[in-house]
């Protein structure tokens, strides 16, 4: 009805491929080779920390994509608003991804940013003060420099393909040399979305 099967059908092969060059790589790997990754999704309240668990359909098939576990898979719930600091402080946390909302940071996150040229000042302070945070401080994640930013939009809505890049290169930044997260964001936003955006110029998706 809109004459526009060509790309979608084009969009398709690019969704499914982008999937595929990373499943090529991470689907065999050992549950050995896979880190323990856990989603710190910020800004819900001070001295509180949510993340996602066993029902957050969505995140655990990045994870698997990527090549991670999540390490909040056996907590109940799909949102877990508070997570219990005495039970955080037992895991073992090879890689923290930050979950950040435009809405809550609306000069540094997004599409829509209004202050881009501030926002990898801002990506390396929010990954500082995670870092010192007691509960995170005594992680692999923390001594090794294994903290990330991620922009929500990446991870809950058709653009999690994207989120998934991001995250198998910060996983497995051995096994993924070759792509580059932010040339696949930006191909889909020039070919397939239609828009002028470049993403040197809007603020955080995934850092660094």
């Amino acid at each position: 009805m809109l004459g526009t099967s060509d790309i979608a059908d084009k969009y398709v092969r690019f969704h499914d491929d982008t999937i595929k060059s990373i499943r090529e790589k991470t689907g065999s790997l050992s549950d050995d080779e896979k880190p323990n990754v856990f989603i710190d999704a910020v800004g819900m309240g001070p001295g509180q920390i949510s993340t996602y668990g066993k029902e957050a359909s969505f995140w655990k098939k990045i994870c698997d994509i990527a090549g991670g576990k999540n390490v909040a898979a056996d907590l109940s719930s799909d949102f877990v608003k508070t997570v219990d600091l005495e039970w955080l402080l037992e895991q073992d946390i090879d890689d923290i991804v930050v979950q950040v909302w435009d809405k809550e940071k609306p000069e540094y996150v997004g599409y829509t940013a209004t202050n881009p040229a501030k926002a990898t000042e801002e990506a390396q302070a929010i990954i500082k003060e995670i870092s010192e945070k007691d509960v995170y401080s005594h992680t692999d994640a923390v001594k090794e420099g294994k903290v990330f930013i991620q922009d929500y939009q990446l991870a809950n809505n058709p653009k999690s393909f994207i989120g998934a890049v991001y995250l198998a290169k910060w996983l497995h930044p051995d096994l993924f040399m070759d792509i580059n997260p932010e040339q696949v964001h930006q191909e889909y936003l020039t070919k397939f979305i239609g828009t002028d955006l470049d993403l040197n110029d809007v603020g955080i998706f995934g850092y660094p």
